[in-house]
């Protein structure tokens, strides 16, 4: 039995530290204290903390009511426990938030007490500072939560404290874009910036963004690519309902998409209240994607791991670069994921994702990889990780599964044929997903 939480550390506005899912967002397990004596390794050595870390390693639920609800809980994987060594770190700057989107559980946390306030800088400080001095790792640092991060009221401190005491973490925030860039992120290095806009009109968009307003959330992307970063990625979080599903929109969104120059356009299915009736896990190539910065995929709730391949090794000498999971999820995706560098060790322009030799995805190989840095120190830099979801034709499992690594002085491919099997130890099942009755092409 296996839970991110073992590996991911949740920082709320108000200096508490949780669970991140919905689910068990109320669960307390401790507070960031400004005292010079506040450690986050006793906080790791406390009861509540010794109790998670124990149930799992036993096979067991810290919290069965409310785990068994979760859309994070593998059931029968084997625990990955990192919090002595290294994290990933969640962080709610604040509650504050100018939209009433449909699905939201802003208001009844409100309701309960919390108010809108300001995550306090000095207490991402203390805890960045602390892991430092505890010689744990912040492998990335995620500006997301129930509210706008970019409505914190100085959201440059934060990102500034980062870069700072934990400056090898990768910085990415999740943001409904509602808010001027310039007056916010500014010329702030993030790796990531991903921004929520379900609909190419401004019609759509508000029927489930309410309150927000389409036209400043396209100025928030188009001053991105003009004031920010060069560096930063982005990306366009598209979420797929019965009202923004029209393939006219679809288009829209990807010509749109373009004209701004997103890095990526990611079309999301979901299983949430008015969730597309269209496009389902069954039909997902029949949705019309022209462009090459598109992409679709399930949601976190409906990525259940179904079956995991195994791929042929690699020479690191003659291919600078490993594919490391590839898996086909219960919803009818598959997952590819790895790093690569060009033949000297450097950055490569890009890389494509092919099954049984046809192009499925395009993508930057941008992701940190931190493990590979440190392997080869003599190489460019960590950011060569890259990611890959894309929808299967049918339930039919390709016999090939590549990546392209594309570079102006040459092409080289990582993979080839592919070892499907069924793990011994699955995700939880999913009632509301097809049957994981994939076929092997014969």
């Amino acid at each position: 039995m296996d839970c991110r939480i073992l590996r991911h550390v949740t920082l709320k506005a108000n200096g508490s530290l949780g669970c991140d899912d919905s689910i068990g967002y109320d669960i307390d397990l401790g507070r960031v204290e400004l005292t010079p004596e506040w450690s986050i390794r006793d906080v790791f050595n406390a009861p509540k903390y010794r109790q998670i870390r124990t149930s799992f390693r036993d096979g067991k639920m810290p919290w069965p009511r409310f785990c068994k609800h979760c859309d994070l809980l593998s059931n029968g994987g084997v625990p990955v426990d990192t919090l002595d060594t290294r994290l990933e770190l969640l962080v709610e700057p604040t509650l504050a938030c100018t939209l009433s989107c449909a699905c939201c559980m802003r208001k009844r946390i409100i309701a309960g007490g919390r108010d809108t306030k300001s995550l306090n800088p000095e207490i991402l400080r203390r805890f960045v500072q602390s892991c430092r001095a505890e010689g744990i790792a912040i492998d990335q640092v995620h500006y997301i939560g129930w509210g706008e991060p970019l409505l914190h009221g100085d959201f440059r401190a934060l990102f500034d404290i980062v870069a700072e005491y934990a400056p090898s973490s990768n910085q990415m925030v999740t943001t409904a874009a509602n808010v001027d860039f310039r007056a916010t992120v500014g010329d702030a290095a993030l790796q990531r910036l991903v921004v929520s806009c379900d609909g190419a009109t401004a019609v759509s968009y508000a029927k489930y963004r309410r309150g927000g307003d389409f036209d400043t959330v396209v100025r928030f992307m188009r001053d991105c690519r003009k004031f920010g970063r060069a560096s930063i990625f982005l990306e366009w979080k598209f979420i797929l309902f019965e009202h923004n599903d029209s393939d006219e929109e679809i288009l829209a969104a990807q010509a749109l998409a373009e004209e701004i120059g997103v890095d990526s356009l990611l079309f999301v299915l979901t299983n949430s209240k008015w969730h597309s009736q269209r496009f389902t896990a069954e039909n997902l190539r029949e949705l019309p994607l022209t462009s090459t910065i598109a992409s679709v995929a399930p949601c976190a709730a409906m990525s259940a791991i179904a079956m995991t391949g195994k791929l042929p090794g690699v020479s690191l000498e003659r291919q600078p670069g490993v594919i490391d999971i590839c898996s086909v999820l219960q919803a009818g995706f598959i997952t590819v994921e790895g790093w690569a560098y060009t033949e000297y060790r450097q950055y490569a322009e890009g890389v494509e994702l092919l099954l049984d030799d046809r192009v499925v995805a395009r993508t930057k190989p941008n992701l940190r990889r931190n493990d590979v840095a440190q392997a080869y120190p003599a190489a460019e830099g960590p950011n060569c990780g890259f990611f890959f979801r894309a929808p299967l034709h049918g339930r039919y499992l390709p016999e090939k599964v590549e990546v392209r690594v594309v570079s102006k002085r040459g092409n080289y491919l990582l993979g080839g044929r592919v070892s499907w099997q069924v793990p011994a130890t699955v995700n939880k099942v999913r009632n509301d997903l097809p049957d994981a009755d994939f076929i092997a092409r014969v």
